[in-house]
């Protein structure tokens, strides 16, 4: 095995990997269970091992990229030097290349690029390197680190609940705000997660579930908090009760018969 072959193995978290990917690459990559087991390419002498799960989410591999960046930038220098200087300026800029897109002559014209944008790339599965976010780079909003990255049905289940806002497309993300009383996070999804219709008929499901029991039933819920509740639930139903024992009622005897509506706007009760 390889492990059995290396003089230094390193137990790796995804940022990490995604870091060495970058800068200067990976080697003799094995998939085994869980774990991922290889080489460092710039010292042949150091393997790791790293947890499978997590190595898809976009988060850790646009934080591993946006290190490298920095580290790579290091390397880079205009001037004469020895042999070996020259031919590690040479790969810097050859890895820097592939991973950002950009080819710049000077230092100076990286890092004049690199401290205006590094707050708004992210890592594209379409580029497959990482790519500005051209709508956050307008709006001056950096791409934070800290982003919370959402599942279709949680999506739907908060858009039901009318706790997201400032929703946008960025490439090929949908990002925005998510209110969780108290707390207020921004997130992220992959747009094409949005197309799934079960998932979104089970988020609504959700948002219709929990404000049924989470509101309708607390009889601390009155005046224009309760009517609230009730529009929310008219926008997820189509229906139109002014009282909460007829929102309960309906929901006893139709919930398990909720579909997404023919325009997937809402939810509709499907006909025996």
């Amino acid at each position: 095995m390889i492990i059995e072959e290396c003089v230094d193995v390193r137990v790796l978290d995804a940022t990490q990997y995604w870091f060495w990917d970058a800068y200067f690459g990976v080697t003799e990559i094995t998939d085994l269970g869980s774990e991922r087991i290889g080489r460092v390419v710039i010292d042949p002498n150091t393997c790791f091992r790293v947890l499978r799960v997590g190595l898809d989410d976009p988060s850790p591999k646009t934080r591993g990229y946006r290190l490298a960046v920095e580290e790579l930038l290091k390397w880079i220098n205009d001037e004469s030097g020895s042999s070996r200087e020259e031919s590690n300026s040479s790969l810097a800029r050859h890895q820097l290349a592939k991973i950002t897109g950009q080819r710049f002559r000077s230092v100076d014209e990286w890092t004049i690029w690199w401290n205006a944008n590094e707050d708004f790339v992210a890592w594209s599965e379409d580029h497959e390197r990482l790519a500005v976010d051209a709508e956050a780079r307008q709006a001056g909003t950096p791409l934070l680190d800290d982003v919370m990255v959402l599942e279709a049905e949680e999506y739907w289940f908060y858009e039901g609940r009318g706790w997201l806002s400032r929703v946008q497309p960025a490439g090929d993300f949908v990002r925005g705000a998510l209110l969780m009383p108290p707390q207020l996070y921004n997130f992220r999804i992959r747009a094409e997660e949005l197309e799934d219709v079960e998932a979104k008929r089970a988020g609504y499901l959700r948002a219709v579930q929990s404000l049924i029991f989470d509101g309708l039933l607390s009889p601390e819920l009155q005046g224009t908090d309760r009517d609230s509740v009730f529009e929310m639930l008219s926008h997820l139903t189509g229906q139109t009760f002014d009282s909460r024992n007829a929102w309960i009622r309906w929901w006893d005897g139709n919930h398990r018969r909720l579909r997404l509506a023919p325009g997937g706007d809402r939810l509709a009760v499907q006909q025996k």
